[in-house]
């Protein structure tokens, strides 16, 4: 979701954009038809030939250029675009403060990705005071808190919040769709932490559907919630029904494309475990020896302890 229209609506009434403006609602309406290099491209433009003193306009532009590179997985350009737009529209007091929003959660969403927790929870406080305009901005405030929460072992508070963002995804009709996959996923994993199987189960089944029958889910997100549901199957000890399902996850993983190789690290060690409980050393060594050519055993943390999370997807 990007910014002009509720900007616009609630900056200005019912007044017509014009100018700078109407041009970043001319950019976001080719993002909307799927037109995401001509919606970037225009921003670009827009941003390089805004005049200073025009902080609104270059605010509300970076922070919809931020949007699109967060969802192409340009971290670090979105980062920067997030930063602009917030230095631009700080400038603009209280009539700014609704467009803030935007660019300050894209920036909370970077700074995790790049598990930059204490800069990811000092723009959570800052959030925390601006108003969220939708199920959708709770869903996504709620899943980076629980992210904090997690990375500082504050589980109850961590399930809390990852309950909330579930409730809101639903809220905004997308519970059934990758927008709620990672909080799936991270609820999931903490059950599995704490040998809760029977909670953690439907979540990680769910996710894996959702993923599953998307028709824009990356093959990467694919793995992880397969991999994932093969973590589950071998902590119930359901070796069979693991050694069923996790073939179809290592055909993803040779022919998938866009896979770090620590995703497919962790499938090839999970599958490894199942295969050796099941007495088929020869299969399993293979798949070992497949897993340390990709990267070295101390750069994984992956076992049957562990699953792997899942960050917001573009």
């Amino acid at each position: 979701m990007l910014l002009p229209v509720v900007c616009g609506c609630r900056l200005f009434g019912s007044e017509p954009l014009t100018g700078c403006l109407a041009a970043i609602k001319t950019a976001v309406s080719h993002n909307a038809a799927g037109r995401w290099s001509e919606s970037e491209r225009d921003l670009v433009g827009i941003i390089a030939e805004t005049s200073g003193d025009n902080r609104l306009c270059l605010g509300i532009a970076s922070a919809d250029l931020a949007v699109l590179l967060q969802r192409r997985g340009d971290v670090k350009q979105a980062e920067r675009y997030a930063l602009q737009s917030v230095a631009a529209l700080e400038t603009g007091g209280a009539e700014y403060e609704i467009a803030l929003a935007r660019p300050l959660q894209v920036l909370a969403e970077a700074y995790l990705a790049e598990q930059r927790f204490a800069k990811a929870k000092a723009v959570m406080a800052r959030l925390e005071y601006l108003p969220a305009s939708s199920p959708r901005d709770r869903a996504v405030r709620a899943g980076s808190l629980a992210l904090i929460e997690a990375n500082e072992q504050r589980w109850q508070d961590a399930e809390r919040h990852y309950r909330a963002a579930i409730s809101e995804w639903e809220a905004a009709n997308e519970g059934d769709r990758l927008s709620v996959v990672p909080e799936l996923t991270n609820l999931a994993l903490i059950y599995l932490r704490q040998r809760r199987l029977a909670d953690a189960a439907p979540l990680f089944e769910r996710a894996w559907h959702i993923a599953e029958t998307a028709k824009d889910a990356t093959d990467e997100l694919r793995l992880t919630t397969m991999t994932n549901l093969g973590v589950l199957y071998a902590k119930q000890g359901r070796w069979p029904a693991a050694a069923e399902f996790l073939p179809r996850a290592l055909k993803i993983a040779d022919e998938g494309t866009g896979i770090h190789p620590i995703v497919r690290r962790r499938l090839y060690e999970t599958y490894a475990l199942v295969l050796g409980r099941l007495g088929k050393k020869r299969e399993a060594k293979a798949l070992r020896a497949r897993a340390d050519a990709l990267l070295p055993p101390d750069t994984s943390s992956m076992t049957a302890d562990a699953g792997e999370t899942a960050g917001r997807h573009p």
